[in-house]
Formats: C-alpha cells, structure tokens, sequence
C-alpha cells in the first residue's frame, strides 16, 4: 500500500490506499480523511469533488477540490 499526505493549514494527515471490491463495477481504491480535515474545509456529505493526480519525478500527488 502507498501512503497519501493530506495537508491542510499545515497540518498532516496519513492514510494508507485501501482497495475494496463491488460486484458490478469491480476493484476500486480509496483513501478515508478525517472527520476533522473535513471538518475544516466545510466538506458534507454528496459535496462533487474533483480528484486529479499529478505525477512527478520523485513523488505523486493527489489533489483533491470542490467540483
């Protein structure tokens, strides 16, 4: 598993990549934030998020933003 930094008001949160299964759409991957990041970006729940990956030479990136 890979582990993503989440960074906010420089704060750090660490999660692991976790992959689950669904029985018509197949593999999916997802990482869980916590309910304080959340918290502090005004998040609710069915919000529309864009999520883009950046790759680099030394690391990848995962950004993700209001829709």
């Amino acid at each position: 598993m890979v582990d993503v930094m989440t960074r906010a008001q420089n704060k750090v949160y660490k999660s692991k990549i976790k992959q689950d299964y669904h029985v018509k759409d197949g593999y999916f991957y997802y990482i869980e934030l916590p309910n304080e990041l959340i918290e502090e970006l005004g998040w609710y729940e069915d919000l529309k998020v864009e999520v883009t990956v950046k790759l680099g030479d030394n690391n990848n990136v995962i950004v993700i933003s209001r829709a």
